[in-house]
């Protein structure tokens, strides 16, 4: 086996490089996600109800209404849908569920993204590291694609998660953009970083972008003082910049809601110590068993198996004792971020932790387990440990003898990995009932509510009442506005002498035909947050009800509509064009630079 000893960035191959690897990723995905269809039909254990019910209120207001999916009228009285951070809005699983039911595309939707995060890491492994032996890319894009960490988290119904297998191709853009000679070439690769970050963020996928920006800074940190050169930190920054310009229709109604002082947080008290000790570490990377007295063992365990733990450990001591030179500084840079993502995997285990003084900050305080940040370790110890070998070898030929009994190591070990780590999907989405239909192309009048079924039980309530067209008000919830329905009234009632026509419905507009003799008041039956309106009257909020309310004159006869924008959309949407005009343009005159040359 040879070893490449640059890096390449000419894209123009990339084609016929996935291509090649297209068949063996794809053999790996189907027997990895196999047991995900053992019931094509059937639902999720535990959080897929929620996560299930949120792609049907997003899909529904697509194709059965024909609208953004800003505000979702069947959860707990109204909720926010675009402003919800765990929402996705541009999953392949839509599509698909316009030709099968939604329990079978996203069954689809989690193989997709195991094959996107295998072919990012091997074009991370095979273009920033330049790594040609073939059982040495599959083996370290297993450690990561096919890690344990994922694996649980998909199984309970994290869908969320599967925005962590865009990281590899950030990572590779993040590289690339950093080892660039000149702001110039750096731009392509930082933008193409930067629409990484903005897919995540479209699917939901605030943990690993907030997780893995912090990452992405130490390593930019590091390779600027590495390199005693400013340019890696600002390309980083760059990246950065490109994310949030390009989700910034996404990002900024979020940020909104957040601030909204309606807004509930009911997730638990984030401020309990939560923290591993090194064996316990090292049991959830290296021991394929499942402690029977580990509660929760899904948020914190993450098997790698022995071959890439004692790797990962290898490959840190190396780096970390190696002079730092400019020559490696991509190592040394890849390698600190990787300790620092370890010990913000063990967690509040003092005062002075890593963890405990990173959510003292604005944004990581509101994110959950220090236990998640393993994946992104393992991501980061791969790719540091495809830079040490490459460094290592670089110039030396192994004997065949050595090359043969290395191949065999390696494919045991990923064999180990896929093994053990499918076994997390084994009855995860076999669950009934299998013949739920959601009507997610069928118009339905405005809800009814229910404030009878529990939302946060195991029989599929969410799932079962945007099914049945029903508003569970008991439900599972996180993030909400306080609730102000009211169950026992319509979705639009006024005051008495108040003369309603029968409501016409759509998720985001809500309109009746009313008549007054007097000054009176229409209301919205729905939890109030800010960017509802009404086209007609003097809107405001009602102090007893705190519903949204429009206070219509003596004598008015005509149609009251509500409507749900999402604040900051409209400002998002023009930093979005912006940036892509920009991105069009820039892509224009590079062509323009190829052909002349």
């Amino acid at each position: 086996q040879s070893w490449q000893t640059q890096r390449g960035t000419d894209y123009h191959h990339l084609p016929f490089m996935l291509r090649r690897a297209l068949p063996l990723y794809l053999l790996l995905t189907a027997v990895f996600c196999w047991p995900l269809f053992e019931a094509p039909t059937g639902v999720g254990i535990l959080d897929w109800d929620q996560h299930f019910f949120l792609y049907a209120a997003v899909a529904k207001s697509l194709f059965a209404f024909h609208q953004w999916p800003f505000w979702n009228p069947y959860y707990c009285g109204g909720n926010m849908l675009w402003q919800n951070p765990e929402v996705a809005v541009l999953s392949p699983a839509y599509l698909l569920a316009l030709v099968m039911p939604l329990q079978l595309a996203m069954k689809f939707n989690i193989a997709l993204h195991y094959l996107a995060g295998l072919l990012g890491m091997h074009l991370l492994l095979r273009r920033s590291f330049a790594v040609t032996s073939w059982p040495l890319v599959t083996f370290l894009a297993s450690t990561f694609a096919l890690g344990g960490g994922l694996a649980m988290h998909v199984g309970v119904g994290h869908a969320t998660f599967l925005t962590f297998m865009y990281l590899p191709w950030l990572l590779h853009f993040t590289i690339q953009a950093c080892s660039a000679a000149t702001a110039r070439a750096a731009l392509s690769p930082a933008l193409a970083g930067g629409a990484c970050i903005a897919l995540s963020a479209y699917n939901g996928g605030i943990y690993p972008v907030v997780m893995t920006g912090f990452a992405l800074g130490v390593f930019g940190l590091v390779a600027s003082l590495v390199r005693r050169d400013w340019r890696p930190m600002a390309f980083v920054m760059l990246v950065g910049i490109a994310g949030g310009t390009y989700a910034a229709p996404k990002l900024l109604p979020i940020g909104a809601a957040l601030v909204d002082s309606r807004l509930l947080d009911a997730r638990p008290d984030l401020r309990e110590p939560d923290s591993l000790t090194w064996g316990e570490l090292k049991t959830s990377f290296v021991d394929p068993t499942r402690p029977a007295d580990w509660v929760g063992w899904f948020e914190y365990g993450n098997y790698v198996g022995l071959v890439a733990g004692l790797l990962f450990l290898a490959t840190m001591l190396y780096w970390l004792s190696t002079k730092p030179t400019r020559e490696r500084w991509l190592g040394v840079s890849l390698s600190v971020a990787a300790v620092l993502l370890l010990l913000l995997t063990r967690g509040t285990f003092s005062d002075y932790a890593p963890y405990t003084l990173l959510r003292e900050l604005p944004i990581f305080s509101s994110l959950r387990k220090p236990s998640r940040y393993s994946m992104i370790f393992v991501l980061f110890a791969a790719s540091a440990a495809a830079e040490a070998l490459r460094v290592a070898l670089k110039g030396q030929s192994l004997s065949p003898a050595l090359r043969r009994i290395g191949a065999i190591v390696l494919v045991l070990a990923t064999a180990d990995l896929v093994w053990h780590n499918r076994a997390e999907f084994d009855g995860a989405m076999a669950q009934p009932p299998t013949d739920l239909d959601l009507q997610l192309t069928s118009r339905t009048p405005e809800p009814t509510f229910d404030t009878v079924s529990n939302g946060y039980g195991s029989n599929f309530a969410m799932m079962s009442g945007i099914a049945t067209n029903r508003d569970i008000v008991r439900c599972h919830i996180l993030l909400a506005p306080h609730k102000s329905v009211t169950p026992e009234r319509n979705v639009i009632w006024a005051d008495p002498g108040v003369r309603l026509s029968p409501i016409a419905f759509t998720p985001n507009r809500m309109s009746v035909t009313a008549s007054t003799s007097a000054s009176a008041r229409v209301f919205l039956n729905q939890n109030y947050i800010t960017g509802w309106h009404a086209t007609a009257g003097k809107f405001g909020i009602d102090p007893a009800t705190g519903q949204g309310m429009t206070t219509l004159p003596a004598g008015f006869s005509g149609t009251v509509t509500f409507y749900y924008r999402p604040p900051g959309l409209i400002t998002g949407v023009i930093i979005f064009l912006f940036g892509l005009t920009g991105t069009v343009i820039r892509q224009k005159a590079k062509s323009r630079r190829h052909k002349q040359s």
